[in-house]
């Protein structure tokens, strides 16, 4: 059985918001919420897979890829490019 990180995604979000400079407005709005949601986001140890994607999809990251401790056995992109990918393509207009 394989095992899994114990991830606080809402920080995961954070430090990649951080890292790539985008304002909490400007996530917020990208993600049609209030700052005030962005924050609980930051907060939530967990999210809604379906608001993940979209998330990894705006941020260009597979934050999904941070649970597997094996990362080697998370074979490239065979599981990110059937659920990520396809967004990355579709959202790539959004340019944050």
């Amino acid at each position: 059985m394989e095992k899994y990180r114990n991830v606080h995604i809402g920080k995961l979000i954070r430090q990649q918001i951080k890292e790539k400079k985008i304002s909490v407005s400007q996530f917020a709005t990208k993600i049609n919420c209030s700052r005030g949601n962005v924050y609980n986001i930051f907060r939530a140890k967990s999210i809604d897979i379906d608001k993940l994607i979209f998330i990894s999809s705006l941020l260009n990251y597979d934050f999904l890829e941070e649970y597997n401790l094996e990362k080697s056995s998370f074979k490239k992109c065979k599981f990110s490019e059937s659920i990520i990918c396809p967004y990355l393509k579709k959202n790539n207009e959004l340019n944050i």
